[in-house]
């Protein structure tokens, strides 16, 4: 009990002004404090970051592709024939959630000013437009499933913005190949992901109408998007999709792909703010042990006389340790509230606000995304808690070396 006393007494001393370990107490607090919100805001815009961007990618292109093989050298691409009986055995497959049909035709839309290349993604009423809602700026989905609306398009705001373009437009799209093919379509709505690979060329439309210029039967298509019930991607689910495809006869060999095997460029990029993040916890981390080592040698050098009394009355040095690291630990945990309760603030008001903007053209998003969860919290507090008490079995060592004879006739 005596210990614990002790500390609390010396803990409650260095709120007093004047002396110079209260100073170093409250620079102490400040760097844990530094430090302790700095690694969590760190971690949260990466987590939220790379979350938004994977949401992004995996809405527009879905958790799985099943596609020819030549699907990744030209959105011209051989049909892949999936009947509703294989369909239907495709999203039976345990692990499978959703499936969807799509083709693909490359074009050119041509305006009295302006002309730029295009693809049209062609989906149908089974179509999951939750992600393309969730984007949408302007106008309305598309409804395939109702008698007239086959000339509906989807644009993005990139290419409106290019070709001058306005919800309601009637546009010419031109597709050519041994023949030249135009289509008069209408934008219903357009919307905007802020990832160039697919604002800067991707339409959406419908189904029937892009088989049609593809010249393909009803049962050809140019892959299937794959929903998953969970992630990641299992080796079942994998097998499961390839026996169901073997199973029915198609001339052309098809391949899976996942969105990191469809953008490895953007999914590189994301890899490497982990190590961004890593230099951040490195630094922040050195900044908090540095500041919390100095603070406890100025508290331990300030209080030497007391610790040759102590000494003296028949105290150990591990005794007088750990009345020091208590005193350190309730530094440290001070810190870390302080720390955490700001953190808490930013977090909240950029959530809500969005007051930290990015350029979407760079960054695919235009602001600063935060994601945290209680467990990420309590690991990074627990991490920063043990290794600060830990390192401060160094300057502690120093109480071993202070002599009760010397101190007391020092004074």
């Amino acid at each position: 009990m005596l210990p614990v006393f002790i500390t609390k007494k010396i803990y409650k001393s260095l709120g007093s002004s004047g002396k110079i370990s209260s100073l170093a107490g409250v620079i102490s607090v400040a760097g844990i404090t530094l430090g302790i919100t700095v690694i969590l805001i760190s971690f949260a815009i990466i987590l939220g970051f790379k979350g938004e961007i994977k949401n992004k990618i995996y809405g527009f292109c879905s958790d799985l592709r099943l596609t020819s093989l030549d699907y990744s050298t030209s959105y011209e691409t051989s049909p892949v024939i999936v009947n509703d009986s294989a369909f239907n055995a495709i999203a039976s497959v345990p692990g499978v959630k959703h499936v969807q049909r799509y083709s693909t035709k490359p074009g050119m839309i041509k305006t009295a000013d302006n002309f730029d290349g295009v693809v049209l993604k062609g989906v149908d009423a089974n179509y999951d437009f939750n992600y393309l809602e969730s984007v949408l700026v302007e106008g309305t989905l598309p409804d395939y499933s109702a008698n007239g609306s086959e000339n509906d398009i989807l644009v993005s705001r990139t290419l409106c913005d290019r070709l001058d373009l306005k919800l309601d437009d009637r546009i010419y799209v031109y597709f050519i190949g041994t023949t030249i093919q135009a289509r008069k379509l209408r934008i219903c709505g357009i919307y905007s992901t802020n990832i160039s690979n697919y604002d800067n060329i991707f339409i959406i439309s419908s189904l029937d109408l892009v088989n049609r210029l593809n010249k393909w039967d009803s049962d050809m298509v140019s892959g299937l998007e794959i929903d998953l019930a969970s992630l990641p991607l299992t080796e079942d689910v994998v097998s499961g999709i390839y026996s169901v495809v073997d199973s029915f006869s198609n001339d052309v060999p098809v391949t899976l792909r996942t969105p990191e095997d469809l953008h490895p460029d953007i999914f590189s990029w994301l890899d490497i703010l982990d190590m961004n993040v890593l230099v951040i916890l490195i630094l922040m981390f050195g900044l908090s042990f540095f500041t919390i080592i100095s603070g406890l040698l100025i508290i331990i050098l300030e209080k030497v006389s007391m610790i040759g009394t102590l000494k003296a009355l028949g105290a150990n040095n591990s005794t007088i340790k750990k009345i020091f690291l208590g005193i350190s630990s309730m530094i440290v945990v001070r810190g870390l509230l302080i720390g955490n309760a700001i953190t808490l603030v930013i977090y909240v008001i950029q959530n809500r606000f969005h007051l930290l903007h990015l350029d979407s053209s760079v960054y695919y998003i235009d602001y600063v995304p935060m994601q945290l969860t209680v467990w990420h919290v309590i690991l990074l507090n627990a991490v920063t808690l043990v290794f600060s008490i830990l390192v401060l079995l160094i300057p502690s060592a120093v109480i071993s070396r202070i002599s009760p004879t010397k101190t007391i006739r020092f004074d």
